[in-house]
């Protein structure tokens, strides 16, 4: 009777690790990778991309015009961001041209969101 329960305590203690190494790996996983984070600019929205919860991309402005333009909607900021992020992560280079850009602003699911 009492290597029964030492067995089913050492089982329950095995799987009790297991679901923690478990649950650490999957937090240490979902700090990885790009992100997109948008923030507040002047009179618009601007976005960042982190990688591995660095900045690595700072873009406060409408990429592919001229001038210091600020994103209208944070949405559109965001899917740029997400757009550059695609790129990123298909090892093409990060710019936007001005075709996607205008792609993206003049989208009317942007406002909906």
């Amino acid at each position: 009777m009492m290597k029964t329960t030492k067995k089913k305590r050492l089982t329950f203690l095995s799987v009790l690790i297991a679901i923690i190494i478990v649950g650490c790996f999957m937090t240490y996983n979902a700090e990885r990778g790009y992100r997109v984070v948008t923030f507040r600019n002047d009179n618009g929205w601007g976005y960042n991309i982190l990688y591995d919860q660095k900045t690595i991309i700072h873009q406060p402005f409408m990429p592919a015009i001229n001038g210091q333009k600020v994103f209208s909607e944070r949405n559109a900021a965001r899917m740029t961001g997400k757009l550059v992020v695609s790129k990123l992560r298909k090892h093409k280079l990060p710019g936007i041209t001005s075709n996607e850009l205008y792609a993206i602003i003049t989208d009317p699911k942007i406002k909906k969101q």
